[in-house]
């Protein structure tokens, strides 16, 4: 009916609202995390990665089917090809994961390494799931 339909809308609308506040933040969080990398300060890096990391984990299960109306930027292709979406997601999390454990132990190095790979999982991830 019109109503369910219009019902299951309001839920997709509401569940691509919600993926593209998770997108900003961990936007927002990779800015913040090139800050304390300036300021030497890696403990502040761990909470940001680690919100980076948890939301890639559950990525995947906010694309449904469906769930690509207005005011989505996903391209058709998450879910032509939903298994290279998922992998994608994947690296995403295992660079992000690279990130916490790098800043908890202290090293700087493999820290600023999972951080630059982290970005290039985005950046890859985009250039292929995401409108211009």
């Amino acid at each position: 009916t019109r109503k369910e339909s219009s019902a299951a809308s309001d839920v997709y609308k509401r569940q691509v609202k919600e993926r593209m506040d998770f997108f900003t933040q961990s936007k927002d969080n990779l800015k913040a995390i090139k800050t304390h990398f300036r300021n030497g300060d890696l403990d502040a890096i761990v909470p940001l990665a680690t919100q980076i990391r948890d939301w890639a984990e559950k990525m995947p299960a906010y694309f449904p089917a469906g769930s690509d109306g207005k005011p989505s930027e996903a391209s058709p292709q998450i879910w032509l090809d939903f298994s290279g979406f998922e992998r994608a997601a994947n690296a995403n999390y295992q660079a992000a994961n690279q990130l916490v454990i790098a800043a908890k132990a202290g090293d700087s190095k493999a820290a600023i390494n999972a951080f630059k790979a982290t970005a290039a999982t985005c950046k890859s991830c985009h250039k292929s799931y995401k409108l211009d």
